[in-house]
């Protein structure tokens, strides 16, 4: 971490413009002492900013100095935007709306820095909503190191081991809340440590006055603003114990200058926080959430062997979607996962009739082949693991399964089957009102969620209801449903009518699509009011959400949006899913989706590396090796197609010293497909339409092929430019 001075950005028009109109909507938010679920920014400005903090952070994270891309890398609001977090658990929601779009509290940051600060933001006085961003780092002492306010060097150290230490209690903290002694950033920095001794060895030893001036260029650069791990680097250099090392680069080491004024106010604040009580940083609570990084799965039920890893992606949240046809094993690895975050201890403590509900004591919990399962979810770039060990007894008679396993993370986790149904009353079961974790209907289809009908009973207060009305017609709002609360505080359902105006409405009365999603919506709100600090820690509470076919019974239009609505609705919570339909992939964004096919030796695996496909048509999804289809026209012309593409596919086989052309030549397609005008209009258009089909005949088989990768287009070019099809570009 080093000392960052930004630049004057209020030139930026664009950017003022936004913010002026979206501080007069907060103006008027607040004005009616509204403060739980303050308006969002939803412009665009934002991602435009990204390239300006680049040239802002020399294309480092402002908090772990790591080179970052673009791909890799977020815009960071160093004052949360929602739901700061304080401590004892407190949680401002309102705090720091008003920052959204102020230049000075962006930052650039990598996506784990970013996942590990969440909304953690704990501060000795909080300052008063609205109040500007200079009026709050001069009175709120928070207790995050602020790289562009304060000199970092004055509270971390960094020791010969790569590892950084707090040399104060605020240096501590920052180190402990982001996580900066990461194992890949302990290595990174200690093998820079490395560089710096060896260039200076060779310093010393060098006569070449050449050479000792390229070794004096390398030294600067590992130094310099633009040098990974930079500024803490070049304190270690001048302050290590090595005298050879310090001494031989003293005299040309180019330190970044700390402004006075920077330097003045950082020993003033530690003055200061000398002031409080110890004791304020010791119940100073870290809500760390920590994200999938990788899932395995052995001998668990119909699953063999399957392994992945999952992507850390840009924003506190996520949703990921598993894709393939009915029987691989979708639902069986969403299971897989609830049980290995749940943990050994929780599902121990659950009692018999609580496993047998949720089927532990089954006999296929166990794949035929194998004598236990396992399964292991790792966290965190695999710095963190659930493990769960699954044994049966050798009697027969007598199928008792016993669990074992080591939990390193135990976090809130919902998990809903495919049929979603609500419950008529408030139930009563422990394991349905489990606080903590639902996931009792994943795996029981006859389980119901008490849904609309437990969380009226269990938060009767105006605040819950209030957030609960806003929450769904955040969701369901574009459908023409509106939901309020009236004096009674009951929660009334409103509907838009052809006349164009709104009628009340029970909830049984509503669609099975509506019903579903007003039911697990209600559920998810219920566990999280409940386990948290209620309404305002809504949009900072942390959890796993896992649904089966999300898309059951929801019509086109929700499944276009339904998980961007989520992502609205539940900022903080990692989502996943399975599907079989393609409107829920396009709103996906790219590293989100799991693809799950069998390998040429029957073992399930996941193919993740696709784009995002929030552009893409229903019919080119369908058609893709997503789904697999030829085509969408009918059956016929697909059966027609699958065959053409099996035999174009043993002749290329057959056939391996004749070229593409050769090949194209020999085979006809089928006279249906050309009456169907799925062959091309011209010759060269049908023969261009022959290589692409040979294209697509040769990777039938071929696991990992993609239509939508570079290296398959790049492929194809080639082959028609070789044939003289198509002119160079």
């Amino acid at each position: 971490m080093r000392y960052v001075q930004r630049t004057d950005y209020f030139n930026h028009s664009q950017l003022n413009l936004e913010k002026e109109k979206y501080l007069e909507e907060l103006k008027e938010y607040f004005s009616k002492e509204q403060y739980v679920r303050p308006p969002k920014y939803k412009g665009w400005v934002l991602k435009e900013i990204k390239y300006d903090l680049f040239n802002e952070f020399e294309h480092k994270c402002a908090f772990c100095e790591t080179i970052v891309e673009e791909s890799i890398s977020v815009v960071e609001h160093f004052r949360p935007i929602g739901g700061a977090r304080r401590k004892n658990g407190q949680v401002d929601n309102a705090y720091y709306a008003w920052l959204t779009l102020d230049w000075e509290n962006l930052y650039l940051s990598c996506i784990e820095c970013s996942k590990y600060k969440g909304n953690n933001f704990s501060v000795a006085n909080p300052g008063q909503i609205m109040m500007p961003l200079k009026q709050l780092r001069e009175i709120e002492k928070a207790d995050l190191i602020d790289p562009c306010y304060f000199d970092p060097s004055q509270h971390i150290e960094l020791n010969d081991r790569g590892l950084l230490e707090g040399i104060t209690r605020i240096g501590q903290e920052t180190i402990k809340v982001l996580k900066l002694n990461r194992l890949n950033l302990v290595e990174r920095r200690l093998s820079k440590i490395t560089e710096l001794f060896n260039y200076a060895d060779l310093y010393v030893d060098q006569n070449d006055p050449r050479a000792k001036a390229e070794i004096k260029s390398r030294i600067e650069d590992l130094v310099s603003a633009k040098g990974e791990f930079s500024g803490l680097l070049a304190k270690f250099a001048m302050t290590t114990q090595n005298n050879e090392l310090r001494d031989s680069i003293k005299f040309f080491l180019k330190l970044q200058v700390v402004p006075a004024s920077v330097i003045k106010r950082t020993s003033k604040s530690l003055a200061e926080l000398q002031a409080f009580n110890s004791v304020y940083f010791d119940y100073i609570p870290i809500n760390q959430f920590h994200s999938i990084s990788s899932i395995e799965i052995k001998g668990f039920k119909g699953i063999k062997n399957f392994r992945t890893d999952v992507r850390m992606l840009e924003g506190k949240g996520a949703c990921y979607s598993f894709l393939g046809t009915n029987g691989l094993g979708k639902t069986t690895i969403l299971q897989a996962i609830t049980l290995a975050l749940l943990g050994a201890e929780r599902l121990n403590n659950l009692g018999v009739k609580a496993k047998s509900r949720l089927g532990l004591n089954a006999k296929d919990i166990i794949h035929r082949n194998y004598k236990e399962a396992r399964i292991k979810v790792s966290f965190s770039n695999n710095e963190l693991t659930n493990e769960l060990l699954i044994t049966r007894s050798e009697n027969n008679q007598n199928q008792r399964v016993t669990i074992f396993g080591e939990t390193d993370f135990s976090p809130c986790v919902l998990s809903y089957g495919s049929y979603r149904l609500a419950a008529k009353s408030q139930l009563k079961d422990n394991l349905s009102n489990a606080m903590g974790f639902r996931i009792q209907s994943l795996f029981n289809e006859t389980a119901r969620l008490n849904g609309i009908q437990g969380i009226l009973k269990r938060h009767k207060n105006r605040n819950s209801l209030l957030a609960i009305a806003d929450i769904l017609e955040s969701i369901l709002g574009s459908e023409g449903v509106k939901f309020e609360i009236n004096q009674k505080q009951k929660l009334l359902i409103k509907r838009l009518t052809n006349n164009n105006e709104f009628e009340y409405i029970n909830f049984d009365v509503l669609s099975a699509g509506y019903k579903t999603v007003v039911t697990i919506v209600c559920d998810i709100l219920d566990v999280l009011l409940s386990v948290d600090q209620g309404v305002s820690s809504l949009e900072s509470t942390q959890a796993y959400v896992l649904i089966d076919e999300l898309d059951a019974h929801l019509h086109p239009s929700w499944r276009l949006k339904i998980l961007q609505a989520f992502r609205d609705a539940f900022p903080l919570v990692h989502f996943y899913v399975s599907t079989h339909d393609p409107l829920i992939l396009r709103g996906l964004n790219e590293g989100e989706l799991l693809i799950l096919k069998h390998d040429e030796d029957d073992e399930l695996v996941a193919i993740t590396d696709y784009p995002s496909l929030k552009g893409a048509s229903v019919d080119q999804l369908l058609t893709s090796d997503m789904f697999g289809l030829q085509t969408t026209q009918d059956i016929e012309t697909e059966d027609i197609l699958q065959d053409y593409y099996k035999e174009l596919e043993r002749v290329a086989s057959e056939s391996s010293d004749s070229n593409s052309i050769e090949i194209i030549e020999n085979i006809s397609p089928p006279k249906e497909l050309e009456l169907k005008s799925n062959t091309g209009l011209t010759k060269r258009e049908r023969m261009l339409t022959r290589l692409i089909d040979l294209e697509i005949a040769e990777h039938r088989k071929d696991l990992y092929y993609s239509e939508w990768s570079k290296e398959s287009i790049e492929t194809l070019f080639e082959k028609a430019k070789s044939l003289g099809m198509i002119d160079d570009i």
